[in-house]
């Protein structure tokens, strides 16, 4: 009662807008390996005293897509992503490998555009995973989207028609998209 009530950090909107569609923040995934290598260690020293924990069990690098659409491993903060997909390089220390083991993590930021796949994010995907299979790294994709955006052209938007699950209940879904033959 005596502390000033702390302000919001950067990235908690974020964090809870992802909460409140019942997934996690994308910039949380390094904390959450981390924290699951942390525990692993703290397992295997259990069982062996004598083993050495690194200074750091997770190193992580953003993929970012420079001016040249080619990816760079870089170090930035949280949460300056440019569209609705993340990747990055991580080096995860484990018992097995305390020398570390790199794999490329990939992921949807359900906070931009609901984590749906427009082209920016299709690109960013498919040189993220051909970047795994150059540098012979797993990939490893960790998916929380609404599936494909269908906005390349706004103009045509109006132009598609419903087959809705229930004409009478429209909050049931759509079965799919289509185009009448006037529209076309």
């Amino acid at each position: 009662v005596h502390y000033k009530y702390p302000t919001k950090e950067s990235l908690q909107p974020k964090r809870y807008q992802a909460h409140l569609i019942g997934t996690t923040y994308v910039y949380a995934f390094p904390e959450l390996f981390a924290k699951a290598l942390s525990n692993v260690w703290t397992k295997a020293r259990s069982a062996h005293p004598s083993l050495v924990l690194p200074k750091k069990v997770l190193e992580s690098r953003e993929l970012v897509l420079d001016e040249r659409d080619q990816l760079q491993e870089v170090d930035r903060a949280p949460g300056n992503n440019t569209c609705g997909m993340v990747g990055w390089v991580f080096t995860l220390r484990t018992p097995e490998y305390p020398q570390g083991r790199r794999a490329v993590v990939i992921a949807n930021d359900i906070t931009y555009k609901i984590g749906s796949f427009g082209p920016a994010e299709d690109q960013f995907f498919y040189l993220a995973s051909q970047y795994a299979r150059e540098h012979g790294l797993p990939r490893i994709y960790l998916s929380a989207n609404s599936g494909a955006r269908i906005g390349l052209a706004e103009e045509v938007m109006n132009l598609f028609s419903c087959a809705w699950n229930n004409p009478e209940h429209p909050e049931k879904g759509v079965d799919y998209l289509y185009l009448t033959h006037e529209n076309f």
